[in-house]
């Protein structure tokens, strides 16, 4: 008949080598502190992107009194383009500037609702790598969003002169035919409509000089904070993994473990045998 083992025959091999797996999980936690205390430090520095003139550069391009705030969506969208593209862009350009401790470390956008700045915070594993980094995602972002912007702009001149030129033309026409009935009236109107798409086309090359977004706060290594490296907190926590680690392994060993140590052992023994 078999027994189910108690409580005592289970802990008894690891109560046996307590000693053993206590000096395994203090050789563990030692390691551990170690290895954290002469690992590099970890820098983080934070940079912002401001979209507000970008938004009152925008009212511009579609003829719109002042400045609309970004919708969350917007916001969010920004976000994801920087982490995902630009990111991608940056780490592939410091790269090949040969520029590791900036191309090995991270950085993260974030912003809140209704807010016009886009946070980014950079670490890397030296001050100057982290400002490195954060500056890049920030400037690369600009570049790209003013490159975009000028593009709009340039499309609306063309779009504006095209449409200046085809009034002109409808003018000679009518100046040809020498049409009397309504020429005046005709003529004004042509020349309010040829004023207004000058107006536009002399805002339009103007909006050419506005700057989308701005990198608020460039980031310096002076200003990067050292984030706590905490051997202590990991020496703790690979003592306790040390410890469990070790208990299972003498428990798992001591089970196909068959030798018999002691009188009570054999006892045992014959006493399951009958």
């Amino acid at each position: 008949m078999n027994e189910t083992p108690n409580a005592t025959a289970i802990f008894a091999p690891i109560w046996r080598r307590k000693w053993l797996i206590l000096a395994v999980a203090i050789v563990v936690a030692g390691g551990t502190y170690e290895y954290y205390k002469r690992k590099p430090g970890l820098y983080a520095v934070k940079t912002q992107i401001y979209l507000g003139a970008a938004s009152e550069g925008q009212a511009l391009l579609n003829n719109t009194l002042g400045k609309t705030t970004p919708t969350a969506t917007a916001l969010a969208n920004q976000v994801q383009l920087i982490q995902t593209s630009i990111g991608e862009a940056v780490h592939q350009r410091l790269r090949k500037e040969h520029n590791a401790a900036a191309a090995k470390g991270k950085a993260k956008a974030k912003t809140a609702a209704g807010s016009d700045f886009i946070s980014i915070t950079a670490e890397a594993r030296t001050a100057k790598g982290a400002s490195d980094l954060a500056n890049a995602y920030a400037q690369t972002y600009i570049k790209r969003h003013q490159a975009n912007y000028e593009r709009s702009v340039n499309a609306a001149i063309s779009t504006t002169r095209k449409q200046m030129r085809r009034i002109e033309l409808a003018q000679l026409s009518a100046a040809k035919a020498k049409s009397s009935k309504g020429g005046t009236s005709s003529g004004a109107t042509t020349a309010l409509q040829v004023a207004s798409l000058n107006t536009k086309l002399n805002q339009l090359e103007a909006d050419l000089t506005v700057v989308g977004v701005q990198q608020i706060g460039v980031a310096k290594p002076a200003r990067a904070e050292l984030i706590a490296k905490s051997p202590k907190k990991n020496a703790i926590f690979g003592f306790v993994i040390g410890l469990l680690l070790a208990s299972l392994a003498v428990y798992i060993v001591s089970r196909f473990d068959r030798r018999l140590r002691s009188l009570g052992d054999i006892d045992a023994a014959f006493q399951a045998g009958f």
